[in-house]
């Protein structure tokens, strides 16, 4: 036997060939290691190693290369892998399709292990660099190679050889007398270790190496020995010898490794033989001989022989030596078999003897593959030891172990402890782990840099997540797409499927490498395993269904491939949900119709449940939840009702199978307060981070905006964790992930972030054209900082952030003295936003109109038009504020109230908008009748649901409602104003001016009511005066001080009232001098001081001059001759008459507390008395007949007086008696004769003080109610030169309408400038008859402004004839909402207008262009007869008969129609129109005509004619002709000459040009063969272009009628010129002037019915 080639054979070195034929290539960017590890610049990271922070990164790093594609748009197929997935258009991507082998980290460790731990590929001790090891130890120890080689294998069971070798030589020997059987591998072990003889076997036989002839007789040697020791101390010493020979020689070479397994063997035999004769030490190296001989053997793969079974007699000897290592080992080997009970058994055995290898494989395998016999506990005990002595696998499975049960954190330390060198076979798994741990606590940068790491082994995984890091930006300043092409790529060349079908992708979407799509179909294509033909599918679905559909349905017919190759990539993939989803498309495709599939949603739905139900597929489950949230029609049928519980059931199924969209959408129901399912808001939280986990990015942002406001379990802002989110949103996009990232840049906060991050989310984002993006760079630009400064020329070197530079450019350009360029560039990415329809920044920029040029102004307007559509959305509110606030209030109502209809109170911009529509119209004054109705009512509707801030605003609004009696609701009145007032002030508002109205109102009422809770308020307005004066106008800080001043004046309490008072009211006078009230009541204090009476007539004169409250002293003597006064003399009566004064005066104004107030300070005066008892009497419930009489009997005496020896207070007093007494008596409360007595008394009051303007004015009511008609002229002319009061110049006008109509409207005109609502409308009217005597247009602006002003009063009638106007003037919008706003406050004229134009349509064109117009609605017309019908408006009465007798839009009812005909003509129906309609009616009759009625045929058609001829006699024209054709036909047999008459009417109206007589005539000629007066009648009326006429002319042409020639020619021409007549017979029914009747019913001009 030639040993040489023997030997030769057996140790032949191999390489791993698949690892030698795969390319290296260089990277195509290097990555800046800046991110990761800058030694320079580092501070701690949470996980104890050193990391750059976010300070140092932003101060150091540059602004990177900035791709569009960083930015996923809607259209580019975002990819996902195990951890790292992205949203995808329908909620699951190619990765969600890998086997669960692929998707759990845990597995993919586990592969790795067994991996590690297969004696086939790693061996703990290897006997080529033993030798090394002894020796080193010998020689650092200074110890003999004996005792360092038994320190070496007595230290070896306690550690850990990491040192690993692909090159082990490797050994085959073959067993004679034994078969390979499937029998148990330790059932074959037999007792004695040398049973059967053994040889090397010879499997090459190639020239031997020359460095092996040393070793070439070593076997006869070892064989001949004839001195083998004795003893057992030469045993030892002799198999130590040996020993260290054998370890010698493997180190040397292959041949060495041969002789030193044959030294090894016979230490094994002979050391066996004498086993127990052996020494400990002996006995220890026999068993390391026998561990290593059995390995040797074990691992030497020979096909030939059966060398394993002989390897595990010798393990087993070994084990049954007491060496741990060969226990370990057998313990693998039984694991690998598939013996897991008894390879646990075994590990844990080399575990309880400490060795290190098998703690760290025990708790491995037991806690990954549980046992039946060990805990878990157990496991983690013997992990966590070898995790203290830093085994590497052993903190790896840890880790692995965190990481599974949903704690990645807890990970962390052990990530830390990763320190193995790049030739282990787990050093790719190890960094793949931590990277992906990493990445699950957010440490992104972290996680890039090891995933790297693992990448960089040539791990094939790594590679295609690495490229994936790169694609998405995880850990990297920026998406890299080129990078993640080559990386991709690379793990495609490895032979990763999943890297091939990403590729494919990235070919096919032009994602880091030029769009081709060639490529990526071969690429798809050539792999013919099922995820490829499932991407391949989803991919071409848009673009060639039907080669889609085919994909999906080979995908759902095809079975497990019998190809091997195949076969072995297919593990891969979960193969039965690739299927699910192919179906999942088909029944989408078959539910919606396409092309390729007919509809059919039965089967769809019936599909999706078998697969949500039965397969368990979590995207058929949100799929079904879908459509159970709605009905599902088809071809009008309703095949799936609405089913909410059933939709919120699968969306939780959904969410439970892990889909994201289901996660998302039940969060979302949550979150909007919705609960179901014992789920509450709470609830939210967990499915929004179960979501975001998988990377659906609205999730993502809902977490950050969580974490960022606090509303998570925690409830504690956490501004690290929304950071770190937020980022994640924004990088794809997500609009609320971008407003909030920028919010860290405008609000101070204590989290330190990167602002070039930010920065750069928001150029990506702006350079997508993302709204918000420009939104979030306006209001930064805004804070006036110039960030664009030293952005611009890193942003000027990409082409695609071109538009930002062109922003900013434009801003440097327009950039003024009061306007920064931060500010222009503000406004430039304001308007971008706005003109990308984002309602945000159309709210922000109202906020900086103020700084606005007027350019600026317009512009904005400008771009609100631009973006504003026929639907009414958010943009639509933000636009009614910018013209709120540029002082368009009308614009603004009308687009405010646009936005209301759409959007309900209940939603918060539904409530701004109403409350917008109050204030302008209960502050600005602005809107019609209707509205302020509407106003009044959102009011009412805002105080019951609002905030308590609105509640405020929208109780004090009531309040002023109220006070001006803003609209016609019934409870709109003065009365109620404080009581709202007060319930505004309960609640919390930040708007001091409301307040402070709210009052000063209250001040004003308690004070005339002598209530003392004004003086609560006055003090509280007193405190708000100094917080915020500047807040408050002059006028209502001087009505504060004054009402102080009059409660501190008559305060008797106060010593020093009068003084104080004297201050407030002087400090009122000061703050505004037009106050008459402060300055009438100095007067008064002044004129009681000695020696002050120049002082009081100075006030009084003030008072005079003041224009703000008209308060007029003449004829008051007191006042006007204060410096008669005799000088340095004042008497008690002085003081006494100027109280009384004071009284008087504040009396005629109805200021009843100031006159009391001056009384009370001469309570025993008997004037005083009087008076007292006078402003009693002015509550209604003391005008009462005891009252009456004492005041009667007071003012007796006074009477018997003549009335030049009165005083003027006697004369007042005894004019105010007198007209109180009058209203007692003309309230019925006194005996006296009711008229008579009242006028009597009336009468008395002006002759003792017909000077007095104030008291004409509160005769007047009543003096128009009694007085005879020329005692009233007398008066009225008297009062008119001395009051400028409307009603005196209304009722004057009135005595002049017959007589002189010039004076009539002298005195219309200046009631009406005097503000007399009917003076105005009669003014009005006025104009128009004028115009129309003229024959002129009636566009009169002087008819229009008379009007405007009535209307502004809620006058229906003038809102009516404002509309005839306005439409007449061809503003047909403003004319149909004046008429609406007259319907709505009652004017049948307008409903029954509103009722036909809706019946027949409305045009209003300029020129020959339609501007406006209304459709035909006959509900919408129905509505407004039913209107005008209840006010009794004939017209409509017969237009409502008319309705129910044709059926119109409603069941027939002819006894209604019957009735409402009646009810017309009862009603004074003009023109016949009534009659005609009743005798239409009694035409019906006979089509529905039954046997057995009373009434025969004839007599039905008598009564019809009867009505028509009465109908006939009041002037109507249709039924002139209605008679005309009876009594032509002779359908009445009473009547003499019937045919005679007939023929007479019909040629009257014929000849008034009547076309429908004329083609009556025209027939009845033709019935008596009279074809020449037939065809004279005919051509009349196609003169008068009658479309019937014309029509009849085609036919006759057409078929020789008349006597007519055929002629085509002919035909054809009139034909064309009847297709014309009828349109233009519609467009002058449809015309401004609105329709008549098509069924002769002519409503005529009628009068004009105004409520």
């Amino acid at each position: 036997m030639n040993f040489k080639k023997i030997i030769r054979g057996m140790f032949k070195n191999g390489k791993n060939e698949e690892q030698s034929k795969k390319k290296s290539s260089s990277r195509p960017r290097a990555i800046n290691r800046s991110t990761t590890s800058d030694s320079n610049s580092t501070s701690q990271s949470p996980f104890g190693e050193n990391t750059p922070s976010s300070s140092q990164i932003a101060s150091q790093k540059q602004l990177p290369a900035l791709n569009k594609s960083d930015i996923p748009d809607n259209n580019q197929q975002q990819f996902e892998d195990d951890n790292t997935n992205t949203e995808s258009d329908e909620g699951i991507s190619t990765s969600s399709f890998f086997s669960i082998k692929q998707n759990n980290l845990c597995q993919d460790y586990m592969d790795s292990f067994d991996s590690l731990h297969s004696t086939n590929y790693y061996s703990t001790c290897t006997p080529n660099n033993e030798y090394n090891t002894i020796s080193s130890i010998s020689s650092t120890s200074h110890l003999s190679l004996e005792d360092a080689l038994f320190s070496y294998i007595s230290s070896d069971s306690r550690s850990e050889i990491t040192n690993y070798s692909a090159d082990t030589p490797k050994i085959a020997v073959q067993s004679y007398g034994s078969e390979r059987t499937g029998e148990s591998t330790t059932a074959r072990i037999i007792d004695s270790l040398f049973d059967s003889d053994y040889q090397v076997g010879n499997y090459n036989d190639n020239e031997a190496t020359p460095d092996a002839t040393k070793y070439d007789d070593f076997r006869d040697t070892i064989s001949d020995m004839e001195d083998l020791p004795t003893s057992t101390l030469q045993w030892e010493k002799y198999f130590v010898e040996l020993y260290i020979n054998a370890c010698r020689a493997a180190s040397e070479s292959d041949i060495g490794y041969a002789q030193a397994f044959l030294m090894f063997e016979f230490i094994s035999k002979k050391g066996g033989v004498n086993y127990e004769k052996l020494t400990d030490r002996a006995k220890k190296l026999v068993a390391f001989a026998q561990y290593r001989v059995g390995t040797m053997l074990y691992e030497a793969n020979s096909p030939e022989y059966d060398n394993q079974r002989l390897a595990l007699l010798y393990l087993n000897e070994s084990r049954r030596h007491g060496n741990s290592h060969a226990t370990y080992y057998l313990g693998s080997v039984e694991y690998h078999s598939g013996n897991h009970e008894r390879a646990y058994e075994l590990l844990h055995d080399a575990a309880q003897k400490g060795y290190l290898s098998a703690m760290a494989s025990f708790g491995h395998y037991v806690l990954f593959r549980t046992s039946q016999k060990y805990s878990e506990l157990e496991a983690m005990r013997y992990l966590n030891l070898a995790a203290d002595m830093n085994h590497q696998s052993a903190l790896l499975s840890l880790i692995v172990h965190w990481d599974m049960r949903g704690k990645p954190k807890e990970a962390l330390p052990y990530c830390a402890r990763i320190d193995i060198s790049k030739d282990s076979p787990i050093y790719g798994i190890s960094y793949y782990c931590i990277s992906t741990i990493y990445l699950t606590v957010g440490y992104d940068m972290e996680a890039f840099k090891y995933m790297e790491l693992a990448a960089q082994s040539n791990y094939t995984k790594a590679k295609r997540k690495l490229g994936l890091f790169f694609l998405l930006g995880i850990g990297i300043p920026q998406n890299d797409p080129k990078a993640a092409f080559y990386h991709i790529e690379e793990a495609s060349r490895y032979g990763d499927p999943v890297a091939e079908i990403i590729l494919g992708q990235f070919y096919m979407e032009g994602t880091g490498c030029v769009v081709d799509f060639t490529k990526a179909l071969q690429i798809l294509k050539t792999r013919d395993h099922i995820a490829a033909k499932l991407a391949l599918a989803k991919l071409l679905l848009d673009k060639n269904q039907a080669f889609a559909l085919k994909k999906f349905e080979e995908i759902i017919e095809e079975t497990e491939p019998s190809n091997s190759e195949l076969l072995k990539i297919n593990e891969f993939w979960n193969t039965r949900m690739i299927r699910n989803e192919a179906r999942l498309r088909v029944a989408l495709c078959t539910l919606e119709g396409t092309e390729e599939k007919v509809q059919n949603p039965r089967y769809a739905i019936s599909e999706l449940h078998d697969l949500a139900d039965r397969e368990n597929y979590h995207v058929a489950q949100y799929r079904l939840a879908i459509i159970y949230s709605d009905n599902v029609t088809h071809n009008c049928t309703i095949i799936q009702r609405r089913n909410e519980e059933k939709a919120i059931l699968y969306y939780l199924k959904g969410a439970d199978g892990g889909n994201r969209d289901s996660s998302f959408k039940i969060a979302s129901m949550l979150h909007s307060g919705k609960t179901f399912m014992g789920l509450e808001k709470e609830d939210a939280w967990r499915y929004f981070m179960c979501a975001a986990q998988q990377n659906h990015v609205r999730a993502q942002a809902f977490v950050g905006v969580y974490c960022y406001a606090g509303l998570q379990p925690s409830k504690k802002c956490d501004y690290a964790e929304a950071f770190k989110w937020l980022n994640k949103a924004a990088k794809k996009g997500d609009e609320t992930a971008i407003f909030y990232l920028a919010n860290y840049l405008l609000k101070d906060n204590s989290f330190s972030v990167d602002p070039a991050m930010i920065f750069t989310n928001l150029f990506n984002s702006a350079a997508n054209n993302i709204s918000t993006a420009y939104f979030m760079l306006g209001l930064i630009a805004m804070r006036e900082v110039d960030f664009m400064k030293s952005w611009k020329s890193q942003l000027s070197s990409n082409q695609q952030y071109q538009e930002i530079i062109e922003l900013y450019n434009a801003a440097q350009n327009k950039q003024t003295d009061k306007q920064s360029v931060s500010f222009r560039f503000g406004l430039e990415c304001l308007w971008k936003a706005i003109l990308l329809n984002d309602h945000r920044s159309g709210d922000s920029i109202c906020k900086y109109v103020q700084n606005m040029s007027p350019y600026d102004l317009e512009y904005t307007n400008e771009c609100f038009k631009r973006v504003e559509g026929s639907v009414v959305n958010r943009m639509t509110l933000a636009y009614a504020q910018f013209l709120n606030i540029t002082n368009n209030h009308c614009g603004a109502l009308k687009k405010f109230k646009e936005y209301t209809e759409v959007f309900g109170i209940s939603s918060n911009s539904g409530r701004k908008a109403r409350l917008e529509i109050c204030r302008l119209v209960v502050n600005q004054k602005i809107g019609k009748a209707k509205i302020k109705v509407e106003a009044f009512n959102y009011l009412k509707e805002l105080k019951k649901i609002a905030t308590s801030e609105n509640i405020s605003e929208a109780a004090i609004l009531l309040g002023k409602s109220c006070e001006q009696e803003l609209c016609l609701e019934k409870d709109c009145i003065k009365q109620n104003a404080p009581a709202y007032f007060e319930e505004g002030l309960t609640c919390r508002s930040t708007d001091i001016q409301l307040q402070i109205y709210a009052r000063m109102r209250l001040v004003e009422f308690y004070y005339e009511q002598m209530d003392n809770r004004m003086v609560e308020h006055l003090e509280i307005l007193f405190r708000l005066i100094k917080e915020s004066k500047p807040l408050l106008k002059a006028t209502e800080i001087s009505l504060i001080y004054y009402y102080k001043g009059l409660y501190t004046l008559h305060n008797k309490a106060n010593p020093k009232r009068t003084e104080e008072a004297i201050y407030y009211l002087n400090e009122a006078v000061k703050i505004d001098e037009k106050n008459c009230l402060a300055l009438l009541e100095l007067g008064y204090i002044y004129s009681l001081k000695l020696g002050e009476e120049n002082t009081a007539h100075d006030y009084f004169d003030r008072v005079e001059e003041s224009s703000i409250r008209v308060i007029s002293l003449k004829h008051r003597e007191p006042e006007t001759n204060i410096l008669l006064r005799s000088s340095g003399k004042q008497s008690e009566s002085d003081l006494v008459t100027m109280r009384l004064a004071a009284a008087i005066t504040y009396g005629y104004h109805n200021m009843v507390h100031q006159a009391v107030d001056w009384l009370n300070e001469i309570p025993d005066n008997g004037l005083a008395k009087i008076f007292h008892l006078y402003f009693k009497m002015n509550l209604k419930k003391e005008r009462n007949q005891r009252n009456a009489e004492i005041l009667q009997d007071l003012v007796s005496p006074y009477e018997q007086k003549v009335r030049e020896d009165l005083s003027y207070c006697e004369r007042s007093m005894l004019a105010l008696c007198n007209l109180r007494l009058g209203q007692c008596v003309e309230e019925g409360v006194m005996d006296d004769e009711k008229e008579f007595g009242a006028l009597e008394y009336y009468q008395k009051s002006e002759f003792y003080d017909g000077d007095n303007r104030l008291l004409f004015e509160k005769l007047l009511p009543s003096m128009i109610k009694l007085s005879t008609k020329e005692y009233l002229k007398i008066f009225l002319i008297k009062g008119s030169k001395k009051v400028k009061n409307p009603m005196f110049e209304f009722e004057l006008a009135k005595f002049f309408s017959n007589d002189d109509t010039n004076r009539e409207m002298e005195h219309l005109e200046k009631a009406a400038q005097l503000g007399h609502v009917e003076a105005n409308y009669l003014c009005g009217l006025k104009q128009i008859q004028k115009l129309k005597k003229r024959e002129e247009s009636l566009n009169s602006k002087k008819a229009a402004k008379y009007f405007e002003t009535a209307a502004r009063k809620n006058h229906g009638a003038s809102y009516f004839e404002l509309s005839k106007i306005n439409i007449e003037a061809g503003f047909y919008e403003e004319g149909i909402e004046d008429m609406k706003e007259a319907d709505f406050l009652g004017v049948a004229d307008a409903s029954y207008q509103l009722g036909e134009y809706h019946l027949t349509g409305f045009f209003g064109t300029i020129g020959e262009n339609i501007v406006y117009k209304i459709t035909h609605s006959p509900n919408e017309s129905m509505y407004y007869f039913k209107k005008a019908a209840a006010l009794n408006y004939p017209e409509a009465l017969v237009k409502l008969g008319h309705f129910y007798e044709q059926a119109i839009g409603v069941p027939r009812d002819l006894k209604y129609a019957y009735n409402m005909y009646i009810k017309a003509i009862d009603n004074d129906c003009p023109n016949g129109i009534g009659e005609y309609a009743l005798g239409c009616w009694f035409e019906t009759l006979l089509e529905y005509e039954k046997e057995g009625e009373e009434d025969s045929h004839e007599k039905k058609r008598e009564k019809a004619f009867t009505m028509f001829k009465k109908a006939m006699d009041k002037g109507n024209q249709d039924a002139l002709f209605k008679v005309g054709c009876y009594l032509l036909s002779r359908k009445v047999s009473h009547v003499i000459n019937a045919e005679q008459k007939g023929l007479q009417l019909l040629d009257d109206q014929s000849s008034k040009g009547i076309t429908k007589a004329m083609v009556e005539l025209a027939r009845f000629y033709e019935s008596r063969n009279d074809l020449n007066n037939a065809k004279v009648y005919w051509m009349k009326a196609v003169t008068c272009l009658d479309p019937e006429a014309i029509e009849y002319l085609e036919l006759a042409y057409k078929e020789g009628r008349l006597g007519l020639e055929i002629d085509n020619e002919r035909s054809l021409e009139y034909k064309e010129k009847a297709r014309i007549a009828r349109k233009s017979a519609v467009e002058r029914q449809c015309s401004s002037e609105g329709f008549k009747s098509d069924k002769s019913i002519n409503m005529g001009n009628g009068k004009k019915h105004v409520q």
